[in-house]
């Protein structure tokens, strides 16, 4: 038995060991404290960032005149009361696209700050993925009479393999044409037209990365498909259509995410919209 008044050495070595137990926690716990503020940061903002893109991509928006066509004047503009770019379900309206402006209109992100209170701070970049479906062929040499195709001239296009295809899209009103050839076994270049005839007054060969006009717009050769069964048979071009919200910070602190939509644009067929949702 210890004595009244004395403290056994188990005692002593029991307590010291759970100090320094209890130190060693509080170390880990700060060390790891700010890692687990920035986790809890980074998945706030990924969560209002997805809250906030849901409401922009999926609902039309509002102006205290009554209606969701607010981006149709000035007036309407100026009495917006929510933001959205949808006339349906992730179907996006290039009207209202093009009526949003960072600085210097009544539409602009100091509007939208004002309307939305977002908690965080947002930069969104539009760009339309125009989908150009080539899946009529012919071989070299023997082009359909209907449609007229002229095939083109250039030293490429001879130096290319048997294979040729072609397609068409609508863009503001005017329809293009395009003719894909391969070259090593890979879809590679591609002519675009107003007409079918790839002789004249014609565009390429552009390749990946190729910048083209289209009516004043400049667009660029995206991909070419080549894989599986469908080699040639799909042409994807690309045009940032807007910029949209604060400039982005040059920190790592910000997250992004990726929504995808149909640019509803006028007088042309539907084709993909990207939406770049950059938060923080």
């Amino acid at each position: 038995m210890v004595p009244k008044g004395q403290v056994s050495i188990e005692f002593l070595a029991s307590t010291f060991i759970f100090l320094i137990g209890v130190g060693g926690a509080l170390t880990f716990i700060g060390a790891e404290l700010p890692d687990f503020r920035d986790s809890v940061r980074s998945s706030s903002v990924n969560l209002d960032a997805t809250k906030m893109s849901n409401r922009l991509l999926t609902q039309p928006g509002t102006h205290s005149m009554g209606g969701t066509e607010w981006e149709k004047n000035s007036s309407t503009r100026s009495s917006i009361t929510s933001f959205g770019f949808a006339s349906d379900y992730l179907i996006l309206e290039e009207d209202k696209v093009q009526a949003v402006s960072t600085v210097g209109s009544n539409a602009n992100y100091s509007r939208f700050q004002q309307v939305e209170s977002p908690e965080y701070q947002y930069n969104l970049v539009f760009t339309w993925f125009p989908l150009v479906h080539t899946s009529n062929g012919f071989e070299k040499g023997s082009p359909p009479s209907q449609p007229p195709i002229v095939e083109p001239n250039t030293q490429s296009y001879q130096d290319s393999r048997g294979s040729i295809q072609y397609g068409s899209t609508r863009l503001h009103g005017t329809d293009y044409r395009f003719l894909t050839t391969a070259h090593l076994g890979q879809y590679d270049t591609v002519y675009v037209s107003t007409d079918w005839n790839f002789a004249s007054g014609v565009q390429g060969p552009l390749s990946a990365g190729d910048v083209f006009d289209i009516a004043g717009e400049e667009f660029t050769v995206n991909s070419f498909q080549n894989r599986g069964n469908d080699d040639g048979e799909l042409v994807t071009l690309s045009k940032e259509v807007k910029e949209f919200g604060a400039s982005p910070p040059q920190s790592s602190e910000s997250i992004k995410i990726n929504r995808y939509g149909v640019y509803n644009a006028s007088d042309s067929e539907d084709h993909p919209v990207r939406i770049e949702v950059l938060a923080w």
